[in-house]
Order: structure tokens, then C-alpha cells, then sequence
């Protein structure tokens, strides 16, 4: 039979042999782990290959296999269909977006939101604060005016405050379609 070398030493050994002499190393554990490493490769590189091929598509033309995200075929030129990506739970604006470096994923139109919520909320405690400091005051003109002046504040307040959050998100959305 012919002697074979060690795998871990080099160290010249009969086939027939179980563990290497100068090293230890047992060759049947050794050709399992090999045997399962190579197997854990493979599965991965099936893996990434399952995932390219989630990013690919046929040409509507010439089927050649394309990005599902180019506009147009690099063989024979012909525009294609984008499909628009949906927003998945990991795109979505969190508390971790505060640690976006790199500013893809915006939480601002959900802090304006919630800037509307909090401002809605302070005008209407408002207009309850005017209305009961209108009952306050001894003259009937006065009570008339405090009254129709805390209402019409707090509706103008909203309006305005309104008005903000939406130009902002407008923004928002220009971007967003912008990008696309």
C-alpha cells in the first residue's frame, strides 16, 4: 500500500492507520469534520445563490437573466417594468433610527406626527383654559370675547400647525420619490 501524509504534521503514515503517531490527529474524526465543513459551504453557497437569484429576472424581451432593479436590458436594450420596493420591518423608522449614520431610513415624518399630536393637544387645553378664565371676568362683553378669542386661537393654532406638518412631510415625499 502506499504511505499517505499526515493532513495537520506531514508525518508519513500507512492508509491503514488511525491516529497519526507523531501528531495525534485521528483521521476518521478529521475526514468528518472535513466531510461537514464542506457540506456547511456548500449549503451557504446555495444560500447566496438563493438570495441573487430573488434579485434577478428575465428580460421581457430577450429573457436574458437581469437585476430586478435595472431599467433597461444591458443586452438588448429594452425598458423594463421596476417593481417598487415595499417598505419592509427593518427599513421602518424606530427609536433606532436615531443611530442612522447614514441617514436612509428618516423618523422625522414620524416626530412630525407626533409634533401635531402634542401641539393639537395643547391648543384644545388651551381654548379649556380661555373658556374657563372667560367665566372669570364680571362684564358680559368681556366673557363674550375671551370666549370667542380662546376658541378662534386654538382653531388657528391647529390650522397653522396643520399646515406645517404637511409641508414638511410634502417634503418628505418628493424625496422619497426622488430617490426612486
Amino acid at each position: 500500500m502506499a504511505i499517505v501524509k499526515c493532513p495537520k504534521c506531514s508525518h508519513e503514515v500507512q492508509p491503514s492507520v488511525v491516529e497519526c503517531p507523531q501528531c495525534g490527529l485521528i483521521f476518521k474524526r478529521y475526514q468528518e469534520g472535513v466531510l461537514k465543513a464542506q457540506k456547511h459551504k456548500e449549503e451557504k453557497e446555495k444560500r447566496a445563490r438563493a438570495e441573487q437569484l430573488k434579485k434577478l429576472i428575465p428580460c421581457n424581451a430577450c429573457r436574458t437573466t437581469i437585476s430586478k432593479r435595472a431599467r433597461s436590458c444591458p443586452k438588448c436594450g429594452e425598458p423594463q417594468i421596476v417593481e417598487e420596493e415595499t417598505e419592509t420591518d427593518s427599513q421602518k423608522a424606530d427609536v433606532t433610527g436615531f443611530m442612522d449614520f447614514r441617514f436612509t431610513n428618516f423618523i422625522t415624518p414620524e416626530l412630525v406626527k407626533l409634533t401635531y399630536a402634542v401641539v393639537f393637544i395643547v391648543a384644545i387645553l388651551g381654548c379649556l383654559g380661555g373658556i374657563v378664565s372667560s367665566f372669570t371676568l364680571e362684564t358680559f362683553g368681556g366673557k363674550i370675547g375671551s370666549l370667542f378669542a380662546s376658541i378662534v386661537g386654538s382653531l388657528f393654532l391647529i390650522l397653522i400647525a396643520r399646515i406645517t406638518c404637511e409641508s414638511a412631510l410634502i417634503l418628505f415625499k418628493i424625496e422619497e420619490n426622488t430617490r426612486r
